[in-house]
């Protein structure tokens, strides 16, 4: 017999972040939650699921279902997914083929992902952790953690949460962050012996500068510089070929601090670094987290 519970989302704040910054007055909406499929994952969103103007909506005889599509190949572990026709952010676990083998699928949005599976006697307990990172102009923006599920013939869809949104606002946070867990527990009892398996999605939000150029300068090893080349926010090429004597990376991030002038953020990669990260903010003042592969000569 297996049974599942759901637990109430919740806004847990970071070390030194006051408790002034999270608000909400909207009731929580009930949402027919699936018995077998299994929670994956969570759909973000800034705007309610349950809007009759979205496929599915209030209106319908059933709460609001946004099915995901597969951009890549089904055998591809680094295979996409999109919930077309629906704005959001999105972070899950996916069962690729009906095979056991799972990989994390992320929108760009999300970024510092990090699966931890905790396997005991007692039963499994996996994390799932990822960043949303927001310039500091952004206004007050109500964030929505909607469960995304994977139904056993491997159907992917969100459905609305059952929780209100959580209100943030970027000058509130003040360079902090906050963090918000959607956890689903299932107890299985097999042969006369109980477990509990426990899954869990944490959604870190968290203020960024945002970047106005991207510098990366490349050193060799007497640390003189042999080229620098200077990329506009998003520009930067999914793959970079350093120079043959090329030592390491500097990569220079200017970015426009409201609170102070231009500033740079120097970050230092080296041979043992595969990619390097950079940053892009778009006019909703969500941050993209963008990877640039790095072909180390040799």
């Amino acid at each position: 017999m297996i049974t599942k519970k759901i637990k109430a989302l919740a806004a847990v704040l970071s070390a030194g972040l006051f408790a002034g910054t999270l608000s909400g007055c909207q009731l929580a909406q009930p949402v027919l939650q699936p018995t077998d499929d299994r929670l994956i994952g969570v759909f973000v969103t800034m705007q309610s699921l349950n809007d009759p103007t979205l496929p599915g909506g209030a209106q319908s005889a059933f709460p609001a279902r946004i099915d995901a599509t597969q951009t890549g190949p089904t055998d591809d572990p680094h295979t996409k997914f999109a919930f077309p026709g629906v704005d959001g952010m999105f972070l899950m676990s996916v069962n690729l083929g009906g095979s056991s083998y799972t990989t994390t699928s992320s929108g760009a949005e999300v970024g510092d992902v990090h699966f931890t599976l905790n396997t005991q006697d007692s039963g499994d307990s996996t994390t799932l952790e990822g960043t949303i990172y927001v310039a500091p102009s952004i206004g007050e923006v109500a964030f929505t953690l909607n469960p995304i599920y994977q139904s056993s013939d491997g159907a992917i869809y969100a459905t609305p949460s059952t929780d209100m949104p959580t209100e943030v606002t970027g000058g509130d946070l003040g360079g902090g962050s906050v963090t918000l867990t959607v956890n689903n527990t299932a107890t299985v009892t097999s042969g006369g012996k109980t477990s509990t398996d426990s899954f869990t999605v944490k959604i870190t939000i968290k203020t960024i500068p945002a970047p106005q150029s991207i510098t990366i300068v490349q050193m060799d090893s007497n640390d003189i510089a042999l080229q620098s080349t200077t990329y506009v926010p998003g520009q930067v090429p999914d793959n970079f070929n350093p120079l043959a004597n090329t030592a390491y990376l500097i990569v220079k991030t200017m970015t426009d601090d409201p609170n102070d002038d231009s500033q740079t953020l120097p970050e230092v990669y080296g041979p043992q670094d595969t990619f390097l990260t950079t940053f892009n903010c778009h006019f909703d003042n969500i941050c993209e987290t963008l990877t640039t592969q790095i072909n180390w000569p040799g």
